[in-house]
């Protein structure tokens, strides 16, 4: 039976291994793993709320609700800043957005299981995606800064550097030292 977790194997010692994989690179995919099903998840259910095949009464009763407490007081500041956030978005922008959102999901869920089973053929296709990432986040980072923004950029350029440069050493010195699963 194979470990889940091997620590100090010959050759490297002291790097921590999750089922034969270096543990960044298993922290590496759950992450794109996890954020990738959140965006596929997120995507799909605005699809079904934005075609109308499932209706939110909630979403339509609460729009109506402030529009109706504003004509009987429009002085109150509160719901006139909540009516001030309520998308004012086409539906065909919502469903483009939508279906990016679901694209740019699948592509993460991909990339992940692609790293997991395929590591040194999908390492280059990640440094591609992930330099797109990051060359797009400069790109509206320099239209409009924001902390997020730089963060999201600060974790693509994490990643370009660890699949670009850590990543090949890990491989080199797993494919030296026997103890270690191959990676494939």
């Amino acid at each position: 039976m194979k470990k889940i977790f091997t620590i100090g194997q010959r050759g490297h010692p002291g790097d921590v291994h999750i089922w034969g994989r270096p543990w960044a690179l298993a922290a590496l995919v759950a992450y794109e793993a996890v954020s990738g099903l959140i965006n596929a998840v997120v995507a799909l259910t605005a699809l079904l709320v934005i075609t109308g095949i499932w209706r939110v009464a909630p979403l339509r009763s609460l729009n109506e609700f402030v529009l109706r407490e504003l004509q009987e007081d429009p002085q109150d500041m509160f719901l006139n800043w909540v009516a001030g956030h309520f998308p004012r978005i086409s539906h065909d922008t919502s469903m483009h957005l939508a279906w990016l959102v679901l694209a740019f999901g699948t592509i993460k869920i991909m990339l992940a299981a692609g790293l997991w089973y395929r590591v040194k053929e999908t390492r280059i296709v990640a440094v591609a995606v992930f330099g797109a990432f990051a060359v797009y986040g400069l790109y509206r980072l320099f239209l409009s800064f924001s902390w997020s923004g730089a963060l999201m950029v600060l974790i693509d350029a994490f990643f370009l550097y660890y699949f670009w440069i850590q990543l090949p050493r890990h491989l080199a010195r797993d494919a030296r030292s026997p103890s270690v699963d191959g990676l494939h």
